[in-house]
């Protein structure tokens, strides 16, 4: 209210509303969880070709990008129909992949186990069937490890690539319901995931994209990508919702 983004109390009150309204439908001040339909619902309930349809139109629609300088984003694709059924190499867009975030355990710190789990590298390898798109996955470097023995992989590769796309933040180790985030890990991206992001940003073609995508469940401050020019930053969201949107099919 102090700087003008709610206009008054009654906003409050109206999101106040809306929160306890679902707490209480959902019976989570009850007593005895017998008396509450919605307790009685089981995983064969939710997990439906609906709510996954439904999962993935509200990640849709969640998309944040955060910052797009000179609109490199949306990554421009051929079909394979319109450059022929081989997908001719010479307009073939070669994209490196990289980053902790493309394992199955980066959910976004507060998450439960979902019945159907698409990783970041699924979700773009979805498109290279279908498109004219060479991916190719590394993993440059873990969540929080001082290793970094296997980042001068992606930075070669990035070198020759025409977009490169790497998945930074957090996962359950670092903070997670249970767990507060340590003192020592610090808002900032954890281990070598600063090292990765600049020393591929540093080598990078004059005409390659780098797109960073924010993996976490809190906040993580990323002020060494706002401030790099080679750039770009988005959100973590659902897997397949993030190559639609970075591919321009949403």
């Amino acid at each position: 209210m102090h700087v003008g983004i709610l206009s008054g109390e009654e906003d409050v009150d109206t999101a106040l509303v809306r929160i306890f309204s679902q707490r209480i439908a959902t019976g989570e001040f009850e007593p005895d969880a017998n008396d509450v339909s919605y307790r009685k619902l089981g995983l064969e309930h939710f997990n439906t070709s609906e709510a996954q349809a439904l999962a993935l139109d509200t990640a849709r629609q969640s998309m944040v990008l955060m910052k797009n300088d000179g609109d490199a984003l949306p990554i421009e694709l051929v079909s394979t129909d319109q450059s022929g059924t081989d997908g001719a190499a010479a307009s073939r867009l070669n994209v490196v992949v990289a980053g902790p975030g493309l394992s199955n355990d980066m959910l976004g710190d507060y998450h439960g186990t979902p019945a159907v789990h698409i990783t970041f590298g699924d979700g773009l390898q979805a498109f290279e069937s279908t498109h004219a798109v060479n991916i190719t996955t590394l993993p440059g470097c873990d969540v929080n490890s001082p290793d970094t023995s296997r980042i001068s992989a992606v930075v070669e590769a990035a070198k020759i690539a025409d977009v490169v796309v790497l998945f930074l933040g957090l996962d359950g180790s670092i903070e997670n319901e249970g767990q507060d985030r340590p003192i020592d890990v610090g808002l900032g991206l954890p281990g070598q995931q600063e090292m990765l992001l600049s020393s591929v940003a540093a080598g990078l073609g004059p005409k390659t994209k780098l797109v960073m995508v924010l993996v976490a469940g809190g906040p993580v401050d990323i002020t060494a990508a706002r401030d790099n020019p080679r750039v770009q930053v988005s959100s973590w969201t659902h897997c397949l919702s993030i190559s639609e949107s970075g591919f321009g099919r949403f």
